[in-house]
């Protein structure tokens, strides 16, 4: 499975649980840790175990996965329109981001 440690962290950590607490009964809290930093994997079962103590079902995990990145991808596409000195690409983007304005008002 991908790498999702980082955001099972930021999860884990919205959910004020501690890494011990979310590792208990699942695997070691160092183990947990190395994930966390993407030092290391864990399986698919494990992965689903994880997310059940947090009371996430995978289909919210994957709603919030996306939304996260899909983020990342906006940022980075600013970025890239401000180093290249892109206008078209910045107006373009400003526009995405008052139409996602928009949909969040709702």
């Amino acid at each position: 499975m991908e790498n999702n440690g980082y955001f099972i962290k930021k999860l884990r950590l919205s959910k004020n649980l501690t890494q011990s607490q979310l590792a208990e009964g699942i695997l070691s809290k160092n183990f947990l840790s190395r994930y966390e930093r993407g030092e290391s994997q864990v399986n698919d079962s494990t992965f689903l175990r994880l997310l059940e103590r947090m009371n996430i079902y995978f289909s919210e995990f994957e709603e919030l996965f996306q939304g996260e990145n899909s983020q990342k991808d906006f940022l980075n596409e600013v970025i890239k329109a401000k180093k290249e000195n892109d206008a078209y690409l910045w107006e373009v983007l400003k526009n995405a981001k008052k139409r996602r304005s928009k949909k969040i008002r709702i």
